[in-house]
């Protein structure tokens, strides 16, 4: 790969998304602005113990594919000692998420980032990266994260529908 093309991977997230997804991530301005306000988030260096940003779009307009199954996977190359956590209102849309970051840190990262899979944990609910302590845990709203750190945090679609929304439990 390119150095200069391998860079602009590196510090571009919009880029990144283009690259990963092979053509079937369409760069409209929508999701270039999601991905700028998200990576200026991410860079931004502030005094704050906790920033919050929230992404409230309609349903099927790419917030999940360009946010929960692509982000991690970038943010690791990144931050290769940071921890990840996505949670999803079932297990299974949290292994989807989990194994479409987990496969993307396969194809793509060694040769973008430098880095690689850990042999243990590697399935897609829990994941590491080889030399490194960073990794990413994916999981249902109901399942326990306590006592896991989080450098980022993901919440997508914590909630299935607006009748469990408006249910009391």
């Amino acid at each position: 790969m390119d150095q200069v093309y391998r860079a602009l991977l590196m510090t571009d997230y919009a880029a990144y998304c283009h690259h990963v997804h092979n053509g079937t991530w369409i760069p409209s301005k929508f999701h270039k602005f999601i991905c700028y306000t998200v990576q200026d988030f991410i860079e931004e260096k502030t005094d704050h113990a906790f920033d919050i940003l929230i992404i409230s779009t309609p349903p099927q307009h790419g917030k999940s594919v360009t946010i929960t199954e692509t982000l991690p996977s970038w943010y690791l190359g990144r931050y290769p000692n940071h921890r990840v956590i996505e949670i999803s209102y079932s297990e299974d849309f949290a292994k989807r998420f989990g194994r479409r970051n987990r496969q993307k840190i396969k194809d793509y990262g060694g040769e973008i980032f430098g880095i690689n899979m850990a042999q243990s944990p590697d399935t897609d609910l829990d994941f590491e990266l080889d030399n490194h302590v960073g990794g990413m845990i994916s999981r249902g709203i109901t399942s326990g994260v306590t006592g896991n750190p989080a450098h980022l945090l993901i919440i997508d679609d914590p909630v299935k529908n607006r009748q469990e929304a408006d249910s009391e439990t």
